[in-house]
């Protein structure tokens, strides 16, 4: 059956609305997932619907902008990112009802880099959901991935280079997840940072690799926060405290011991703090 246009009043009648035409303030429905390209040869001025210099979109903010321009349907939106350097963050806002996913090389992640010289590389806030994989992330700014208002970002086979403040960060009652793998690449002051949030990294196999220096803590949780870190695994070191816990927050480690996460340094329980 074909999909029917909205009804509208026309000087008294009750007709479809022609098609072509919209309604202010309407969002289109999609009818079948969509795939965006981004890539470094690509413009802002195209529609993003081919993966071709001619067709693919330049930016990831482009892509986000356009994409929640839909009513998603519970249907998939994909951002496919081509292999290259990209130096522009991007932030997706508000309730997405479906999918939003923004994809790199799952065959070599390190080939699609988001690296800035300030701000954080993707941001979801005011109750948006992504999901991000196969790709590097580095900022000297801020932080690799951001969730924040109630937002939630969902990670999988990421690097981490060297990141201002954090490699990932979540803040006012916002979740960042992490599955699959995670390499971290480069140092920042730590790894996690939450602020009245959560951090689920269950099972997570984590790869550290060069000289790598956590100046305040792998994890701190503070403000209410919980991070769950459940048998995940670790290869390679770093130098820093192993984590920073404060202000009724928890930090579960299902047990594993002071020395579970990497580090050189003791960790911090101030203010109801509580690793366990």
């Amino acid at each position: 059956m074909a999909s029917r246009r909205p009804l509208v009043n026309v000087s008294g009648s009750i007709r479809e609305l022609p098609t072509g035409d919209t309604l202010p303030g309407v969002r289109e429905l999609l009818t079948a997932a969509r795939t965006y390209y981004v890539r470094t040869d690509g413009s802002d001025s195209n529609t993003g619907l081919s993966n071709t210099a001619g067709g693919a979109f330049a930016t990831l903010q482009k892509a986000v902008s356009t994409a929640l321009l839909f009513d998603f349907n519970r249907l998939t939106v994909t951002i496919q990112l081509g292999d290259g350097t990209y130096s522009a963050a991007s932030v997706a806002s508000g309730y997405i009802n479906g999918s939003l996913v923004i994809n790199g090389n799952a065959a070599s992640p390190g080939n699609v880099v988001i690296s800035l010289s300030s701000g954080s590389c993707i941001t979801a806030t005011d109750s948006a959901k992504i999901n991000v994989s196969n790709m590097r992330l580095q900022t000297s700014g801020v932080s690799g991935l951001v969730a924040s208002t109630g937002a939630t970002v969902t990670g999988s086979n990421l690097i981490f280079g060297a990141c201002g403040y954090a490699h990932i960060a979540a803040a006012a009652r916002a979740q960042i997840i992490i599955t699959d793998s995670c390499q971290i690449a480069g140092s920042a002051p730590a790894f996690g940072n939450l602020d009245q949030a959560n951090l689920d990294a269950t099972a997570v196999a984590f790869t550290l690799s060069g000289s790598l220096a956590f100046s305040d803590a792998f994890i701190r949780a503070g403000a209410l926060s919980y991070a769950r870190m459940i048998v995940p695994t670790f290869s390679g070191t770093a130098t820093g405290s192993r984590y920073n816990v404060s202000g009724n927050s928890v930090i579960n480690t299902n047990g594993a011991g002071e020395t579970f996460f990497p580090g050189n340094a003791a960790g911090v329980k101030n203010s109801g703090g509580q690793y366990i």
